[in-house]
């Protein structure tokens, strides 16, 4: 460490250890926030268009995986698509094939293959599978202004007065949650995942409100742009919307972030031409006033002040200081010394008193404001003029000025100093800025993707090092996927099932637990395999087949969800290429909703056990016959189909269709 002054005190005032302030701050908000004091809004219930980076608006909703898009234009109403990353957005539907009927559609919602549209001027919302192909569900309804989708794919559909929510095929679920009275309409609503519910709602002059219903409550309270970070949502990926277009920000080739702009009719557009989203009317004054701030010392002589504080361009912090030594005694206007008003570091020039008073006046323009986070006090005046010869200290005027010169380079010392003592802490994962984080990864040669939020990046290199020593594993694979997608995988090793048993000593076969297979079994063999008794291989060498079959192979199972397909598929089969050992080849299968018969099906992670749909003949249906239906036998008829628990041999008296 540096030989500089001798260490004095000192006392902070921020949101941690509070502000000390005299009454509530007129027209200033964040006494609670870390993130700082600053000017309030003149509608305090108002939120920032950064609402849009939680909540997809009314017109755009992000489908199954990460680059899949819908879009529904303004003026000529059309539904546009957007996938696989592709630049341009296309119509869903070709002219000739096109099954809307839209008179005034007012918002688009979707959840995985699923999309619905809400037309007030039909009175309907139309929800369509398989991205477009099967119109599933028409819904009845009279004044919808906003739908959305929950977690589990309830849709949701918000008139001026209450919220409903309806199952897949459009049947009514669940109780009705009350709106309360607003000055505005509903404009955009999703769940999260903890069962919770998100509103915004625009008022007449164009400003957003945000409310919330927890699970299982039947109102909705008003909830801020604090509230909705603290929540499981998934980011949007959008960074700018204004009543122009919209900008998204996505992975480019190779991981490297870029941005694409649009407007509302589906044209690339310049970040200039969407512009910038309209800002909050805030209050162009504020004022922090503190109590009189004790140092315990008699006429101390305050030393410095620092201010932890952003300042736009168009904004001003200005400081002022009165030192007293009785705090029963308000200073008198004269005593307050104004500071500067471009510097966050200055010097106290007060006479010595025991307490000081601390005014901070803010000022903005009215869309922008400063930010204040921190104020730091240092006392009793301590420079490097103390370890000077006191011949320096002869003359009063010179010792001030020489105080005050020295504390110029005191305080560039003091910096260095603080770095230093700091750099620890820059190593612990869960302490470090965001900023720093990259530049630890990089310690553990590992590359963060630029989608991964700080809360993912920290929980990645927290687990890192038990990672690399399961590195190679099937538990180590399975952490990686965890951390990575927050999915639960099943790994199926195809060498553990192949139909191979060994006898002796060393052997692995057991009376009533092993099959043993001969070589006519495994692969047929002229002379010795029966007729549609073993497969036909053209490949491999059949004396190698107890010992190749299935060998260094296996599969990751993954659950149906957000990993099925898309840009997410891809980063799930680069993981878990970069994850294995070298030699081994491993094949991604996700599950769907049918059932999967034979040796190798995994029951709960790409299997469901279901009854087959009820057969529906006309045009609307789904029956096609000696195609895929089959039609059920009367209520006396016989039954041809099997049911479980009753004497069945597969392939003499059923056949599984």
């Amino acid at each position: 460490m540096s030989c500089g002054p001798v260490e004095g005190k000192f006392r902070l005032l921020d949101a941690y250890v509070g502000w000390s302030e005299v009454g509530v701050p007129p027209n200033l908000s964040g006494l609670d926030d870390p993130a700082g004091l600053r000017l309030a809004p003149q509608d305090p219930g108002a939120v920032t268009a950064e609402v849009w980076a939680y909540i997809q608006p009314p017109h755009l909703a992000r489908g199954c995986g990460v680059c899949d898009w819908y879009l529904l234009t303004t003026g000529r109403a059309r539904l546009l698509r957007r996938q696989a990353c592709h630049p341009e957005w296309q119509p869903l539907w070709t002219p000739a094939c096109d099954p809307s009927r839209f008179v005034e559609p007012i918002a688009v919602a979707a959840w995985q293959h699923r999309v619905a549209v809400a037309d007030v001027g039909a009175r309907r919302i139309w929800v369509w599978e398989r991205n477009g192909r099967t119109l599933v569900a028409e819904i009845a309804t009279h004044g919808v202004a906003a739908i959305g989708y929950t977690e589990c794919g309830d849709l949701l559909a918000a008139t001026s007065h209450e919220l409903r929510r309806f199952g897949p095929a459009g049947e009514p679920r669940g109780q009705r949650v009350q709106l309360p009275a607003l000055a505005g309409r509903p404009f955009a609503i999703v769940g999260d995942r903890d069962g919770g519910l998100w509103l915004v709602s625009k008022q007449v002059d164009g400003t957003l409100r945000l409310l919330h219903a927890p699970r299982g409550s039947r109102s909705f309270v008003s909830a801020d742009l604090d509230n909705l970070r603290a929540v499981s949502l998934p980011a949007t990926g959008l960074g700018v919307v204004t009543e122009a277009g919209f900008c998204l920000d996505e992975s480019g080739r190779g991981g490297i972030p870029s941005t694409r702009c649009w407007n509302w009719h589906g044209r690339a557009a310049s970040s200039a031409e969407v512009g910038t989203p309209p800002e909050l009317n805030l209050h162009r004054n504020g004022e922090l006033l503190t109590r009189a701030l004790d140092s315990d010392l008699p006429r101390c002589r305050w030393h410095r002040v620092q201010l932890d504080a952003d300042v736009p361009p168009g904004t001003r912090l200005q400081v002022q200081v009165a030192s007293t030594d009785d705090p029963a005694v308000a200073p008198h206007q004269q005593d307050w010394r104004p500071l500067s008003n471009t510097a966050l570091d200055f010097l106290i020039d007060q006479p010595p008193g025991r307490f000081l008073l601390l005014r901070i006046t803010f000022s903005g323009d009215g869309h922008k404001t400063p930010v204040l986070r921190r104020v730091r006090l240092d006392f009793p005046r301590s420079t490097s003029l103390d370890s000077l010869p006191t011949v320096y200290r002869e003359n009063p005027r010179a010792e001030d000025f020489s105080e005050r010169f020295l504390s110029l380079f005191d305080a560039g010392v003091a910096d260095l100093d603080a770095a230093i003592e700091q750099f620890p802490a820059a190593f612990d994962v869960a302490g470090a800025r965001n900023e720093l984080l990259p530049w630890l990864a990089s310690f553990l040669d590992l590359v963060f993707d630029p989608s991964w939020d700080p809360t993912r990046q920290r929980s990645i290199l927290a687990a890192l090092p038990h990672l690399y020593r399961l590195r190679g594993t099937v538990a180590g694979l399975q952490l990686a996927i965890r951390l990575v997608f927050d999915t639960e995988v099943a790994i199926q090793e195809l060498a553990f099932e192949r139909a191979w048993g060994k006898l002796g000593q060393q052997g692995n076969a057991r009376l009533g637990g092993v099959r043993l297979f001969g070589k006519s079994k495994a692969r047929f063999a002229l002379g010795r395999s029966g007729l549609s008794s073993a497969p036909i291989k053209s490949y491999g060498n059949p004396d190698l087949d107890p010992v190749s079959s299935g060998a260094y192979r296996f599969r990751v199972l993954v659950p149906p969800g957000r990993l099925v397909s898309g840009l997410a598929a891809q980063r799930l089969a680069l993981l878990v290429e970069s994850q294995k050992p070298a030699h081994t080849q491993a094949t991604v299968r996700t599950g769907g909703s049918g059932f999967v018969i034979g040796s190798l099906s995994a029951i709960g992670v790409d299997s469901v056990l279901g009854p087959l749909p009820a057969p529906v003949i006309g045009a609307m249906g789904n029956v096609r016959l000696s195609r895929m239906s089959v039609l059920w036998p009367a209520r006396r008829g016989s039954h041809s189909t099997f049911v479980l628990g009753n004497p069945v041999v597969v392939g003499v008296q059923t056949v599984l269709e």
